[in-house]
């Protein structure tokens, strides 16, 4: 028999042998995005910075990352694998826990370690969130699926259930295996005992819920960076429709990335000829219930694991509701892995019970190495694919030649290598291209035609760049970046009063942004209204000193304008005169 401690080592090194091999990867895509959040914090004890952060803990963990590993992203990824093995070691305390230590609670305990599905979370930094989010989720429900809650479990439990709302969605399974447990796995109470009880879940799962609802809300119109699953909602008059298809559809989406984690993969196209995937996910979701249904007496064990399956599926596919792409990222899934993983370790337990004798009991411990060989090999594979950026989309692409979201990435790819690249026109020229392809095959959002004006301005065809940008706020109006784009279009142009009045639009939903206050005294001086000019010019310099001031005074120094470093100072967009001027500089993009 295997001791605990042996156990507990095994499923850590699984763990840390499953993506191992992204040690070497680099950072891309979405990492650039969380280091330019992260740039936005003064320091590690900033903690309005930190709450205004989308994921707050993942930015923590990245501030002490880059203390202690300064550029070395290989330290980055380390923390992802040493993140992974203890959400591996807490599912495994936590199954040996609701399940007596049986072997079934090994076997789904390993294949989560090992599973392929976690690459996409463990490979890329920026999805620490959804490891993160999911320790904090398996920590709480170590504090409060128990048939006793003290007082103790439940503070512990609700610190950890607050850290896991504010970080990741997925953290809305908790309140539905709060319920699952319940129904399912704890034996029926005396009646009065039983109300209380569920007076208590109840009340639980409303609060993990609502935090993460104003969470969202507080990042939307307090936050650095806009979430892009909250970015764009639908109309109302679209949500009936969408529940009843994009949703169903997307269960179905969620269940092959966990049965078939195929790597280079965007799923979307979750559109009005997507009935197929929505009558299959339909299906999908009856036939759990169904098996929750009839095994909840017999087997209440495998009842709990379709109950994980139906809860993460259905928690995952909101997102597809609430998306501006209509896609599942395969990191969100990293939380439903363990469902699946029980439902896996039940029937290797099954197998493994047959009468057996010395010799084949050899046979099946080396066919368990040779599977966890397999596992390990396709989950750093897959990890492997993560170095590079141009390489997962080039895949993608040879795959599905007619994803738009594939071209979307890619355009967004050589729009990054043509700010940083000396030969931005071959850059321009790709990106250009990439996002014309997207628009074609109906990839028309406004982030699509926003990055066509940008290459337009580039260009200094600002006549191009006004049309990309105004068919950008059509399909989203309420985009702040947009607008201030088209007035940047307009005033380059010359058409110095449109601008204006977009610029005084935008200054009253924002009377502190300073560029605005600039930009519109340069519409002025560029008609030489000198005198109509100045008092936005002293309303710049005034919210520059105020801006000066609060940062000195937040490292504990004396604001004195002789102290006041140049570096500190918001930057100064200039516009050009005539759209033949080569000084036409852009507002540095979120």
């Amino acid at each position: 028999m295997i001791t605990k401690f042996w156990l507990y080592a095994a499923i850590a090194l699984l763990a840390l042998a499953s993506c191992v091999i992204s040690l070497n990867s680099e950072l891309i895509y979405d990492d650039e995005r969380a280091a330019r959040e992260l740039h936005l914090v003064e320091t590690p004890t900033d903690f309005r910075g930190m709450a205004r952060q989308a994921a707050p803990l993942r930015q923590i963990t990245l501030v002490a990352d880059a203390a202690i590993w300064k550029r070395d992203t290989m330290g980055f990824r380390a923390t992802n694998l040493v993140l992974h093995a203890l959400a591996a070691l807490s599912l495994l305390a936590l199954l040996r826990r609701l399940f007596n230590r049986q072997f079934a609670v090994q076997w789904a305990a390993g294949l989560f370690a090992l599973m392929p599905i976690g690459a996409a979370a463990v490979g890329v930094v920026a999805h620490r969130s959804e490891i993160l989010g999911t320790l904090m989720m398996l920590l709480a429900c170590l504090a409060w699926l128990r048939p006793q809650r003290t007082w103790l479990a439940w503070t512990v439990g609700g610190v950890f259930a607050v850290l896991a709302a504010v970080e990741t969605s997925m953290s809305l399974m908790l309140p539905l295996l709060l319920v699952a447990y319940d129904l399912l796995l704890m034996a029926p109470p005396q009646p009065e005992r039983a109300r209380s009880r569920w007076v208590e879940t109840g009340a639980a799962a409303l609060a993990v819920s609502a935090l993460h609802v104003a969470h969202c809300w507080w990042i939307n119109v307090h936050g650095y960076w806009l979430p892009e699953s909250w970015e764009i909602t639908p109309a109302w008059s679209d949500v009936p429709i969408r529940l009843a298809r994009d949703w169903p559809a997307g269960v179905c989406v969620a269940l092959r990335w966990l049965a078939i984690p195929l790597p280079f993969d965007y799923d979307h196209g979750l559109t009005p000829s997507s009935w197929l995937l929505t009558l299959v996910g339909w299906a999908t979701l009856a036939a759990l219930v169904a098996v929750i249904r009839s095994q909840a007496r017999q087997r209440p064990r495998l009842a709990f694991g379709a109950a994980w399956l139906l809860a993460g599926c259905a928690v995952a596919a909101l997102n597809v509701f609430r998306s501006r792409y209509g896609a599942i990222s395969e990191s969100e899934l990293y939380a439903v892995a363990p469902g699946l993983c029980l439902l896996g370790g039940i029937g290797i337990e099954r197998l493994c019970k047959l009468e057996r004798n010395t010799t084949r009991f050899w046979i099946e411990i080396g066919a368990a190495a040779a599977a966890a060989a397999v596992l390990g090999a396709w989950s750093n594979w897959r990890a492997s694919g993560y170095g590079s950026q141009e390489q997962i989309l080039n895949s993608t692409l040879a795959s599905h030649p007619g994803s738009g979201l594939a071209h979307l990435e890619k355009g967004r790819y050589y729009l990054n290598v043509m700010h940083e690249s000396p030969n931005k026109k071959v850059a321009r020229d790709h990106a250009e291209k990439e996002f014309q392809e997207a628009s074609d095959l109906h990839w028309d959002y406004y982030e699509t035609y926003g990055n066509l004006g940008e290459i337009a301005m580039n260009r200094h065809d600002y006549t191009r760049a006004e049309a990309c940008y105004r068919k950008a706020i059509d399909l989203n109006p309420a985009s702040f970046g947009a607008r201030l784009r088209l007035g940047t279009a307009l005033h380059a142009q010359q058409r110095y009063d449109a601008a204006r009045e977009i610029y005084r639009q935008l200054l009253v939903e924002k009377p502190r942004a300073i560029d605005l206050y600039r930009l519109t005294a340069d519409t002025y001086e560029a008609e030489f209204r000198y005198a109509e000019a100045r008092p936005f010019l002293e309303q710049a310099q005034r919210l520059t000193e105020e801006l000066r001031q609060k940062r000195l005074e937040a490292r504990g120094k004396t604001a004195r304008p002789a102290d006041l470093p140049a570096d500190d100072a918001p930057p100064v967009i200039t516009l050009p005169a005539t759209p033949a001027s080569k000084t036409n500089a852009l507002p540095k993009r979120k």
